[in-house]
């Protein structure tokens, strides 16, 4: 069956992965350009509100609270120097290893989120 969803936020993509998942037609209509971008807005506001507009230049790597949702954003303009060893701390986090950076300066507890 074809099928077309309106709102490419969190709740449209899930919709258009679990329809096409079971062999339908799927087309998502959106508004903005960077549908992906709005859903991970979207995911953002609801598990860490005001994450989005923290400026303070430096990323968020680190749990969110329990049951430990995980966060990596805001890299902003340095994204590209700073995602991989990012990632790694992330990495590190969630295995539970020592991680080379010290993680406190990035946690999302500095913005009163754990």
């Amino acid at each position: 069956m074809k099928i077309a969803i309106v709102g490419a936020g969190i709740t449209g993509v899930c919709t258009a992965y679990e329809l096409a998942a079971d062999g339908h037609d799927i087309t998502v209509f959106e508004q903005h350009g960077t549908a992906a971008l709005q859903t991970l807005y979207a995911t953002l506001q609801e598990s860490f509100p005001g994450a989005a507009e923290y400026t303070d230049g430096v990323p968020v790597v680190g749990p969110l609270a329990d049951p430990r949702p995980w966060l990596n954003a805001g890299h902003g303009a340095n994204g590209w120097a700073v995602a991989c060893d990012c990632a790694r701390l992330l990495a590190d986090l969630i295995a539970e290893r020592a991680p080379q950076a010290d993680a406190a300066g990035y946690a999302p507890a500095r913005f009163g989120a754990a």
